[in-house]
């Protein structure tokens, strides 16, 4: 597994290709020949390329990007949550994430998070459980399977 510094690194190369993939090219129709290199997915794997390299500002403007063409979707609004809580704004991710708490175990996390940001422990130990309750359905996004670890830890809850 990659260092925190490797795992930025990639991160950063991993967004930087996004964006280049979707530059428009003299003759050439890039989405012929990468699906998903241009539109809402396109914008969401660059967010998440920016939230790995610690990049909140870029990521959050990614997931708006994607908003602009598909308001509403899940997987950009969790990211644009997820952008919010980065940047330092936990009580505008919670404000995103609350009305849209579900059966996938990511927006648990994220709200748990908030919620520990904005000094509430209990509550992001109940958040955090409800996440434990809905990880049979798997992640939208892998790496919150690694903030829900460290999440627990931080919080006293061990490894479940």
């Amino acid at each position: 597994a990659a260092s925190g510094d490797e795992r930025r690194a990639l991160a950063l190369r991993a967004a930087a290709a996004c964006g280049e993939a979707r530059a428009p090219a003299p003759g050439l129709v890039h989405y012929q020949f990468l699906d998903g290199a241009s539109g809402f997915a396109a914008w969401c794997c660059e967010g998440e390329a920016w939230l790995l390299a610690e990049r909140p500002a870029e990521a959050a403007a990614a997931f708006e990007e994607a908003l602009r063409e598909r308001p509403g979707i899940p997987a950009a609004l969790l990211g644009l949550a997820e952008a919010r809580l980065e940047a330092g704004d936990p009580a505008g991710a919670l404000r995103l994430l609350e009305p849209r708490l579900g059966e996938e175990p990511d927006g648990w996390v994220l709200a748990a998070a908030a919620a520990r940001a904005l000094g509430a422990p209990a509550d992001a130990r109940a958040l955090l459980r409800r996440a434990r309750e809905r990880t049979g359905r798997g992640f939208g996004a892998p790496h919150r399977a690694g903030r829900m670890a460290a999440l627990g830890a931080a919080l006293g809850e061990g490894p479940r």
